[in-house]
């Protein structure tokens, strides 16, 4: 992807997709709340979503819909 997805360490890593919480760096994961569909993604050790991308309704995304 375009998005280095671990800050801080050399060259560009890709993102994993994950299917619970964000856990630490390199990671993306799909939650519904309400009528929306929010993508997290997680660029540092921490369990905070650097970039967040809210869709309005409630959309099935799987890794596939992804550039990991």
């Amino acid at each position: 992807s375009g998005i280095d997805a671990k800050a801080g360490a050399a060259g560009n890593q890709a993102f994993s997709f994950e299917t619970g919480p964000l856990t630490g760096a390199a990671q993306i994961n799909v939650i519904q709340v309400g009528n929306r569909t929010i993508v997290q993604g997680s660029t540092d050790a921490d369990a905070d979503a650097e970039f967040v991308i809210v869709l309005n309704g409630l959309i099935t995304l799987t890794a596939a819909d992804f550039v990991l």
